[in-house]
């Protein structure tokens, strides 16, 4: 919270960037800029807490695992009606 207090104290303006992940104190001192200086880039993330952060990176990790094939019916030949085998 000192760096935000320094924010706040100096006289001229003060520009926040944030380039990946701001969150917990991150995004208060973010907020800390002058008015009209704070900026984010457009793939960075604002998160209030540290476990929301946890929470949004394990639901992204979820997303990107590959998921196991299903087993598909009807597939084989042995139907009885002589057709071909899908492939």
């Amino acid at each position: 919270m000192a760096i935000y207090d320094v924010v706040q104290l100096v006289r001229a303006d003060v520009s926040t960037i944030a380039l990946g992940i701001a969150a917990s104190t991150a995004s208060i001192i973010l907020g800390a800029g002058s008015k009209g200086k704070q900026l984010m880039q457009n793939i960075a993330e604002l998160v209030s807490s540290i476990r929301a952060a946890k929470k949004q990176e394990s639901q992204k990790a979820k997303k990107q695992e590959p998921q196991a094939p299903t087993a598909t019916s009807g597939t084989s030949s042995k139907s009885g009606k002589g057709g071909k085998k899908k492939r």
